[in-house]
């Protein structure tokens, strides 16, 4: 199992520009000392505002679903990482030594399982689209593409939107 101390987690957490981690894929404003404020991207119609990111408690938090985490959550739900990978993404970022809890060896193999994995997942739901037999089927797809949005490519809702 892949453990790390809380004191070298606790450390990077509050050695990461949160707000500049956030910033590369979600707009964010000042709303007050420390506080910036945007649209989650955590699900579908969020109002601006309801993402808060906290610099100095480290955190970010939305008060529509009330997502909350830290830089490494923010990697894993937001970017898909893994948890090891955050860890070792956040590490490189902010020059911190993260040899002695991640072995590069086992992250290469962990990355390779994960795109083998995400390659099945898109085989299974190119499939599933290509036996589109009629509207129902297909709207019944865009509806679940809707509610995960975050996760549904443009690209191949437009290519089936038609079906």
């Amino acid at each position: 199992m892949f453990r790390v101390e809380q004191a070298y987690l606790d450390r990077l957490i509050t050695s990461v520009d949160l707000v500049g981690l956030i910033r590369q894929s979600t707009r964010l404003r000042e709303v007050g000392q420390g506080r910036h404020g945007g649209s989650c991207p955590f699900h579908a119609g969020s109002p601006e505002g309801t993402l808060i990111v906290d610099e100095s408690a480290h955190r970010f938090s939305c008060e529509h679903c009330q997502f909350s985490g830290s830089a490494i959550g923010w990697l894993m739900y937001h970017d898909g990482h893994s948890f090891r990978s955050a860890i070792s993404e956040l590490s490189r970022e902010t020059g911190l030594d993260a040899s002695m809890w991640i072995d590069a060896d086992d992250l290469a193999a962990e990355r390779a399982d994960h795109i083998e994995l995400l390659g099945e997942v898109a085989e299974h739901y190119h499939r599933r689209l290509l036996d589109c037999n009629g509207i129902l089927t297909c709207a019944g797809y865009h509806r679940t593409a809707s509610r995960v949005s975050h996760l549904a490519t443009p690209r191949l809702i437009t290519m089936h939107k038609n079906c």
